[in-house]
């Protein structure tokens, strides 16, 4: 039960970082205005 629980927080740790960059990467998008530049 333990090891479920250090995976599940790693998982949600990984997920808020990962949301972070996305919306940190989106910003600089709009102030580059390059809507050609999504390859996801």
């Amino acid at each position: 039960m333990k090891a479920l629980y250090m995976v599940f927080v790693l998982w949600v740790l990984i997920g808020c970082f990962l949301r972070c960059k996305e919306r940190m990467g989106s910003e600089e998008k709009q102030a580059q205005e390059d809507p050609g530049d999504q390859d996801l």
